[in-house]
């Protein structure tokens, strides 16, 4: 038998090579670089905080990790993840961070009302329909809280069931 693999890109759609500023290379992974850094302030003086890992299959972590979405780190900090099924059997990746939510200092601006959103858009000529799918990874995230909240366990103290 002779197999015949078609692979598709991005740049395979008519559209993206017409307007190549507004499409992202790859769908999905990790973003670009942006100008704007979403930023996480703590308490001064706050510790290293960091959990036990909670037991989990080492094949869970891989589709994350060939995303870009996670790597090894050797941060003092550290909060635990563990995978959720989700309805089609897929597993959704989690991660517990009351401990250091407990540490942050909270945003002072209050949320708006839902009719004033609303009444924002009137007399607009143009939408945007954004596809907000894992839309967390599209935050530019400043430089000192990858090592402070966004590391994973050591893998090789992990259960592999």
């Amino acid at each position: 038998m002779n197999f015949h693999v078609q692979i598709r890109t991005i740049h395979d759609v008519p559209i993206t090579r017409e307007y190549p500023d507004v499409f992202p290379d790859e769908l999905p992974g990790c973003l670009r670089d942006r100008d704007i850094e979403f930023i996480i302030d703590l308490y001064p003086g706050t510790p290293p905080i960091a959990k036990r890992p909670y037991e989990c299959h080492q094949r869970n972590y891989s589709r994350p990790a060939e995303k870009g979405f996670v790597g090894p780190s050797s941060s003092p900090w550290g909060a635990p993840v563990l995978f959720v099924s989700k309805k089609d059997g897929s597993m959704r990746m989690c991660i517990d961070y009351r401990s250091p939510n407990e540490m942050t200092i909270k945003n002072k601006y209050p949320l708006p009302r839902i009719d004033d959103l609303f009444d924002r858009p009137k007399g607009a000529k143009y939408f945007s329909k954004i596809d907000l799918r894992s839309g967390y990874h599209h935050l530019k995230i400043e430089r000192k809280i990858y090592t402070r909240l966004l590391s994973l366990p050591d893998m090789a103290g992990m259960n592999s069931r």
